[in-house]
């Protein structure tokens, strides 16, 4: 069958690609776009007939994130998605809550070029999951925007979240105000230098601007070998970054947890429950 033949195919990509860096591989783009854009189709199979109604409410982590920080954001000018993968969040933002401008930057090629092509209007054909090796042909496109015509652009950018400068260059900013809101979802405990993010904050968020992070705190020497930047919780993320200039934007609302149903095959789902917190930037605070 066509489904076993693709199956085939998948298997035989993954492993000739194996050795290569985790989020570059055909297997992780497929995922990812099947987390960013497969809706409640990443419960096809025994999940969908399943008595557990909360799935549904798992599923579409990067458009429940960039509800969160869209909500809190002073204003609607720009955005930044750090980490955005193949942009979920960062379509969001402009085509849903009405940011004028939104940059999502992330560490993988494969993944910004993606994004790119989806932002560009292209549908990506990709293949889901099924049970006993089979897979499931799907299709990834950019959502439809709330309103019939929308001013907002998007732009995706290969880039480093712990390089500073390069974060800060024309690639990013463009030479124009710093960002409203800042999402970095399930980022800092894959980085190399979480500090260098950190620090570049500041710099990149204008005053009363927001900053929504989104972490398991799942720490992997692989990851971040030096383990003095391994942020223990959302008390140690606190302390580190108000040093930078930045409260907690609602002590009611955050910490809070946010789960996140992540598909492996039609009978296998990963349920991580990432720990959402958002921060203020005070007038003044840290670098303008």
């Amino acid at each position: 069958s066509s489904s076993s033949s693709s199956s085939s195919k998948q298997q035989s990509t993954i492993e000739e690609e194996e050795g290569q860096a985790k989020y570059e591989t055909a297997a992780q783009v497929a995922s990812y776009l099947d987390l960013h854009f497969g809706g409640a189709a990443a419960l096809d199979g025994p999940a969908a007939a399943s008595a557990m109604p909360q799935l549904r409410d798992w599923l579409d982590f990067p458009q429940r994130c960039a509800g969160i920080l869209a909500d809190l954001a002073p204003r609607k000018q720009r955005a930044l998605d750090l980490g955005c993968a193949v942009g979920g969040a960062v379509f969001a933002l402009a085509d849903t809550h009405g940011f004028e401008e939104v940059v999502g930057v992330d560490y993988s090629r494969t993944f910004v070029d993606a994004a790119t092509r989806l932002a560009e209007g292209e549908a990506i054909p990709y293949e889901r999951p099924g049970t006993a090796g089979a897979t499931v042909p799907s299709v990834a496109r950019r959502p439809p925007a709330a309103h019939a015509t929308t001013s907002s652009s998007v732009r995706f950018v290969v880039g480093d979240a712990c390089d500073e400068a390069a974060l800060l260059d024309d690639t990013v900013v463009k030479g124009r105000t710093a960002f409203d809101a800042v999402l970095c979802a399930n980022l800092l405990c894959r980085l190399a230098r979480p500090d260098s993010l950190l620090d570049a904050l500041p710099k990149l968020v204008r005053d009363g601007g927001v900053v929504l992070f989104a972490s398991p705190y799942s720490w992997f020497d692989d990851y971040t070998p030096d383990r003095a930047q391994w942020c223990r919780g959302p008390e140690d993320l606190i302390a580190r970054m108000a040093d930078r200039g930045f409260v907690v934007a609602d002590t009611a609302a955050f910490p809070r947890d946010l789960p996140l149903l992540i598909r492996d095959h039609a009978r296998k789902y990963q349920l991580i429950f990432s720990n959402a917190i958002a921060f203020r930037k005070y007038e003044g605070g840290g670098e303008t």
